[in-house]
């Protein structure tokens, strides 16, 4: 599993940092792609800051967690849920090729930002009429018809740590699932066992990033 280490505390100033880079680039490419009703939605605007900044950041910080995250994720199986898919890096994981055990794959994503490019990979994996993009929360399950007690397998990765309630979407979520059914979780997690300072400082860091409203 992926180890920590005292260079691991700057990686999230470091995110931090790289958003608040994004944020001009992100009205210069508005402005060049005359996307004026971008700029007065904070909602519209917000998601096209995270994809423009998740278009860098996502890919190169890939590496560090593939392992791990191929190692959860090889366990999906049945309808799979896949929650916060963004532009679809680990769709490959879905694949039939890699994973015969999926019949559906439902993509989760709120952000329209990404649903071309979750399109465009989920063909590009051999997935066509095996996934469905949705992207208004729960309320997007229950519109294709899609009943509590009916998911096999619900995955997360790198999502929770983007919401402002995960409690409140964790009970919410977990309705959907079988009797026996499996959430398959690879998420930021607090630090145990490592002093105060490595306490305090992750419950900063959460907090102005919650704040930054990239997320």
């Amino acid at each position: 599993m992926f180890s920590f280490g005292p260079l691991d505390l700057l990686v999230p100033v470091l995110m931090i940092l790289l958003t608040v880079v994004y944020l001009p680039i992100t009205v210069v490419f508005l402005l060049k792609d005359l996307k004026f009703s971008h700029l007065v939605s904070w909602h519209a605007f917000q998601n096209a800051w995270f994809e423009r900044f998740w278009a860098f950041f996502g890919s190169v910080s890939m590496p560090l967690f593939t392992s791990d995250v191929e190692t959860v994720l090889a366990n999906a199986s049945g309808v799979v849920l896949d929650v916060g898919p963004g532009s679809g890096a680990w769709m490959y994981l879905f694949s039939p090729r890699r994973n015969p055990n999926i019949s559906k794959l439902l993509l989760l994503e709120p952000n329209e930002n990404f649903h071309q490019s979750l399109k465009m990979t989920a063909e590009e994996h051999g997935l066509a009429g095996r996934y469905e993009i949705l992207g208004n929360g729960t309320t997007s399950l229950e519109k294709i018809g899609i009943q509590t007690g009916s998911i096999d397998t619900i995955t997360t990765v790198h999502v929770l740590c983007s919401v402002s309630q995960p409690h409140i979407l964790i009970k919410d979520l977990y309705r959907y699932l079988k009797p026996g059914g499996q959430w398959l979780v690879y998420e930021h997690v607090r630090v145990k066992g490592k002093g105060a300072f490595i306490a305090y400082w992750q419950a900063a860091i959460n907090i102005i990033w919650l704040q930054s409203g990239v997320q």
